[in-house]
């Protein structure tokens, strides 16, 4: 009788020693994948632990698979082969039949030999103790052996059965050769390679649901389907192998105790496992019907849900109900204590004044009256009713009349029920406060509106207590307010409001504090802003909360920054708001007081949180606002402010003040061009970049110009309060004082403009055909660079890229963002040198902005492309001159040698006026001055005019390569000459071994790309 092939053999478990609650040892024999029911020993089991397996028949085994739990792998298992013809397992002989260390949660598969009807399985001794498994337990999470059928009868053949189709017997054999299995090639997509790979067990169903569908689509010969599914399948498995492979790392993690790894590998998982719900959706797998439920409720479910929605309904109907009746035994608890009070006064009052009573004396017959008989003679008294008399009921109206006001008023009525719940949730006593504040809020008028109980819990020590008096007013200004504060009668509650605002927002807690704001806010809107509050009463309030929330702006608390930067703006979006006023308060510090003069700090001293506070606002006001020359002059602005900040050492400050000179520009027109045409000692760099923001948007001030001036032109050109206005009334930061600066400004510049016209004058007469002199920039070639190469780079773990600036023009290291006049190479030619990589031949051409002092500045840059985001890293940075002579462009092939760090942005100063390799020259010689070489580490480069741009070639020549900016010092170690060029062609080693594995070098070169227009554009 011949042996049958090899396959799995069927069992079930007999026996087990150590067995924990809820994990079955009988799940083994038909378990084909990892599960939490799956068996694992008791806690307080002993060991060694033994499993004794019978075969379905009897078997020659081969070789078993096994695999763990994580966190509850077997450190050693030895495995027993036990044959008989009768009785059970206990009679059976059992002899080694292998052995086994380290099983962990990856299928490991164990050479077995032997033949028998049973199998036991001897764990001697226990796992590792963690914090995942602090009991040192073991488990079986799949067991399955390979053998093939036998008998007494079969001959024995040790021999290794011929494979040929068999794809899961070649998967086994690689696993047993050593190969992991994870890094397995799955030549073929069938359901048996997703059995055991690694993959999470969601993602196991996903493909396997997927399989089917791509047979069904080769039935229906559906080959679009076919392609698509193709390749989403390949994408799933990767997937899957992510997930599998990221919740191993975050189990180690969280052993490790490396809790910010494990939350960051936690939100990559979250990314992954949408990404592979997507591709259930879109092919409809069970995953996707399970997660959205398509099956149809059935009746009783319908039921139950309305029931519930009927319950939830009554119960909240009798919330409603307890609740009017709380509200309406609360009321007549008050009224019935207004009575009581009533009473007790009208019966002191009335004990005073009651005369004494007279003695009691006899009634008369008259007193009487006629009796009963006479009154009803002649009348039958059957027939006679008595009348019933109808008792008008009139409704009982009290006189409310507060005996204290200082301690009880209606005020404290109108807020009862909205400030006693947050008093009680509080939890203590509200004390009392002194009285002379509640007299000062009497007077005002203040005290009966939110009532003393308020005014007191406002001005406690408690904040608890501060807090629920601010959301009470809060609250009660929110609702709809009682019929006293309506049409036209608000003024007071108005005045209540500001003062509660006021002291909120001078709170240290910043809750209150932010209550205090939307108090503010709600009390400047009807209805509490009736008609009987005036334009100047909201204006007076509005003077007197600007200095406060400009000085929280100033903190550094980003959250109070902008809540009162946005509830600034907002109430002076008010109809009869005076922005001036607010402008006003931000010149305040900007304006020298000639009585403190000693206290006066420039606004280029000042520090960075405060004027930046300052400036926002004016830059807010300026979009959304406009300019409004009735409420305030911008010269004041531009002479106080923007012009000191302008040589403020904040270079964010001075892009601000630089942004608010352009929104001017656009509003006014010539005349801001004009005052920054005034400003001296002004750094050539920021000249140049507020001229080229100004003459960007000059075609929209121009418009705006010719607008202002047609409506200039029906308005008289001088104010006639101006004349009125007494020289000796001006004060540093009033409207007379600034008047007053701007007619001396506006007289200045009438006299500059009349001198300028009398030269004119003169020229035109001595020379009628000469032009005004107008100075004429001389025109210089453009000039065209290539970089091909760096040549000795140490760090060649990643790939290398040059930034290009053209300077003077490029504002790349102020604003890190590319513009015209930056370039960057970083297109890679891979089949060049690994310690010398070179560049596809790009050229740039440098064309607007130049000057005789203008240069290129090259930095080399590394990037890591291993993270989401790319890492950049400065390798170092150089300069080269354009010109050399009169307008002769440097024209040649250089070989340039790189310093290390960041671009220096002081040395960069002072290029401005010098030559590049002037100022490093006396850089390098100064020992105390950073400016380093960076070792060895050199740019190939070739400049030429860009008129000979078809004539410069592709590469450079190692002839003509012009090394005179190399130092001499070890000279040899930086030359690159035809010897060093030998060496490196004969390197085995490419630059192409530096992309990931399974990439192209074309797609990872597009990464490169995409990645720096990600980081600086």
């Amino acid at each position: 009788m011949l042996a049958k092939e090899d396959s799995w053999i069927p069992f079930h478990v007999v026996a087990c020693n150590s067995e924990e609650h809820g994990t079955q040892a009988d799940l083994l024999s038909v378990q084909s994948h990892q599960s939490q029911r799956s068996w694992e020993s008791s806690r307080t089991g002993q060991f060694p632990v033994e499993l004794v397996l019978r075969f379905h028949y009897r078997s020659e085994l081969h070789h078993i698979l096994l695999c763990c739990k994580p966190d509850k792998g077997i450190p050693v298992v030895e495995f027993y082969i036990g044959d008989g013809l009768n009785g059970g397992f206990l009679d059976a002989e059992y002899r080694l039949a292998g052995k086994a260390e380290f099983i962990q949660n990856l299928p490991k598969q164990i050479k077995l030999m032997g033949i028998g009807n049973y199998l036991k399985i001897r764990i001697p001794k226990p796992s590792g103790r963690n914090p995942q498994n602090p009991f040192g337990q073991v488990s079986l999470s799949i067991l399955k052996i390979w053998g093939r059928y036998t008998n007494y009868m079969s001959k024995i053949k040790n021999e290794e059965l011929q494979l040929v189709d068999d794809k899961t017997n070649i998967d086994k054999i690689l696993i047993g050769m050593g190969i992991p299995v994870d890094m397995i090639n799955w030549f073929d997509q069938d359901a048996r390679m997703y059995e055991h790979a690694p993959i999470d067990e969601n993602t196991r169903i996903t493909l396997n649901d997927m399989i089917k569908i791509k047979d069904l689509a080769v039935k229906q010969e559906d080959y679009e389907g076919l392609k698509s599914l193709a390749e989403d399948i390949k994408i799933v498995f990767e997937i899957g192998k992510e997930i599998w492979s990221l919740k191993r790392e975050i189990n180690f993690c969280i052993a490790k105790e490396d809790f910010p790894r494990a939350m960051e590998l936690k939100k990559r998982l979250k990314q992954l496992e949408g990404k592979r719900d997507g591709y259930d959706a879109l092919y409809e797998t069970s995953r996707y019907e399970n997660m959205i439920v398509l099956e149809r409720p059935t009746t009783a479910d319908y039921n139950k849900i309305i029931g519930a929605l009927d319950d939830d309904e009554r119960r909240r109907a009798d919330e409603r109900r307890r609740q009017r009746e709380l509200e309406e035994a609360e009321r007549q608890r008050l009224l019935d204590e207004l009575r009581r009070q009533q009473e007790l006064l009208y019966q002191q009052n009335t004990q005073q004044t009651e005369p004494e009573p007279e003695p009691p004396r006899e009634p008369t017959v008259e007193d009487k009256g006629p009796a009963w008989w006479e009154k009803n003679a002649g009348q039958d008294m059957k027939l006679l009713k008595k009348k019933k008399v109808k008792k008008e009921q009139k409704e009982e109206v009290i006189d409310v009349n507060f005996k204290n006001p200082l301690a009880f008023n209606e005020g404290d009525i109108d807020l009862e029920m909205y400030l006693k719940p947050l008093l009680a949730n509080a939890g203590e006593k509200v004390p009392d406060v002194s009285s002379e504040i509640l007299r000062r809020l009497y007077h005002l008028g203040y005290l009966q509106v939110f009532g003393s109980k308020c005014w007191c819990a406002i001005y406690s020590e408690n904040w608890r207590h501060r807090e629920a008096a601010a959301q009470a007013v809060l609250n009660f200004i929110e609702m709809p307010l009682p019929e006293k504060y309506l049409n036209g009668n608000s003024k007071k509650l108005f005045g209540a409001c500001m003062e509660m605002a006021k002291i909120a927002c001078e709170d240290k807690i910043l809750q209150i504090y932010f209550i205090g704001l939307k108090i503010l806010s709600t009390a400047l809107a009807p209805p509490v802003c009736g008609t009987d509050v005036s334009p100047k009463m909201i204006n007076q309030v509005l003077k007197e909360f600007t200095p406060m929330l400009i000085e929280k702006i100033s903190e550094l608390n980003f959250r109070s920054r902008d809540i009162s930067l946005h509830t600034l703006l907002s109430i002076y979006r008010h109809p009869v708001a005076e922005i001036g006023q607010l402008i006003n308060s931000c010149l305040e510090i900007c304006i020298e007081n000639p009585n403190f003069s000693s206290l006066y700090v420039p606004p280029q001293k000042q520090p960075h949180r405060i004027m930046m506070a300052r400036l926002e606002i004016i830059l807010n006001v300026l979009q959304e606002s406009g300019y409004d020359e009735r409420q305030w002059n911008w010269l004041d602005v531009f002479n106080f402010m923007l012009s000191p900040c302008l040589f403020h050492p904040s270079n964010e400050i001075r892009m601000v003040a630089i942004e608010i000179i352009v929104a001017l520009y656009q509003l006014i027109g010539q005349e801001v061009r004009d005052a920054v045409d005034l400003i001296q000692n002004l750094k050539p760099n920021l000249v140049q970049m507020i001229y080229e923001r100004l003459d960007s948007v000059k075609e929209i001030a121009d418009q705006n110009q010719a607008k202002r001036e047609n409506i200039l032109s029906l308005v008289k050109e001088m104010d006639p309060r101006l004349e009125q206005t007494p020289q000796g009334s001006y004060r540093p930061g009033s409207d007379g004082f600034n008047e007053f600066v701007n007619i001396q400004q506006q007289q200045q510049n009438q006299l500059q403009t009349s001198q300028f016209g009398n030269n004119q004058n003169q020229q035109n007469q001595s020379n009628v055909q000469q032009k005004p002199p107008v100075e004429q920039k001389p025109q210089y070639p453009s000039v065209a660079l290539f970089v091909d190469g760096i040549n000795n780079i140490q760090e060649n773990k990643y790939a290398h890229t040059v930034f290009v600036t053209q300077m003077p023009g490029g504002n790349f290291y102020a604003t890190k963002k590319l513009d015209q006049f930056n370039k960057v190479y970083s297109n890679l030619n891979w089949d060049g040198y690994l310690n010398s990589p070179h560049f596809i031949p790009e050229h740039f051409i440098a064309k607007d902005n130049l000057t005789q002092k203008s240069y290129f500045i090259l930095e080399v840059k590394q990037i890591n492309t291993s993270k989401p985001q790319a890492v950049f890293k400065t390798i170092g940075w150089t300069a080269i001159p354009m010109y050399e002579g009169d307008k002769k462009v440097v024209s040649g092939s250089f070989q340039v040698p790189l310093f290390q760090g960041e671009v220096n942005t002081q040395v960069l100063q002072e290029m401005v006026n010098r030559a590049p390799w002037d100022v490093f020259a006396e850089k390098i010689s100064d020992k105390k001055n950073p400016l380093k070489y960076q070792e060895f580490v050199s740019i190939l480069l070739r400049i030429d005019s860009s008129e000979n741009l078809a004539v410069m070639g592709n590469q450079y020549s190692l002839e003509k390569l012009d090394q005179r900016y190399l130092p001499p010092n070890k000279f040899k170690k930086w030359v690159l000459d035809a010897e060093l060029d030998g060496k490196l062609q004969k390197e085995k080693k490419k630059l192409n071994s530096i992309v990931p594995s399974k990439q192209d070098p074309l797609q990872y070169n597009q990464l490169i790309n995409e990645q720096i227009n990600a980081a600086f554009k």
